[in-house]
């Protein structure tokens, strides 16, 4: 990483549910967005690893949309990033699904390109 360059921002949050099956979750904001799902954790230098599914363009003006199969005895994490380095806002995040699903906001990042 060099400190030089531009900054792009990440949050994460922890996914939970209490029935098995297909859910979706998509962004809202002002700012284009990309979508990540990793099961159990997000390793900052291994992005690949654990990763199930990513998005940018599943939904209209820049925002992801992700559709994933996820079981209730498992953690996930919904990773949220920006498109262009330095750009930062706020983001709503849109979740269906046939039963509750419990968000809990877990870190920030700042990785440097």
């Amino acid at each position: 990483m060099n400190a030089s360059n531009s900054p792009y921002y990440y949050s994460a949050f922890e996914i939970r549910v209490i029935m098995p099956s297909n859910y979706s979750f998509s962004s809202e904001s002002n700012i284009d967005t990309y979508g990540y799902i990793y099961e159990n954790i997000f390793h900052l230098d291994n992005p690949s690893l654990n990763l199930l599914t990513k998005s940018r363009t599943g939904s209209e003006h820049g925002q992801f949309k992700l559709t994933v199969f996820l079981q209730p005895w498992m953690s996930y994490i919904l990773l949220i990033t920006t498109f262009s380095s330095n750009a930062t806002g706020k983001f709503y995040i849109v979740t269906s699904g046939p039963a509750k699903i419990a968000l809990r906001h877990i870190r920030k990042y700042i990785l440097f390109d």
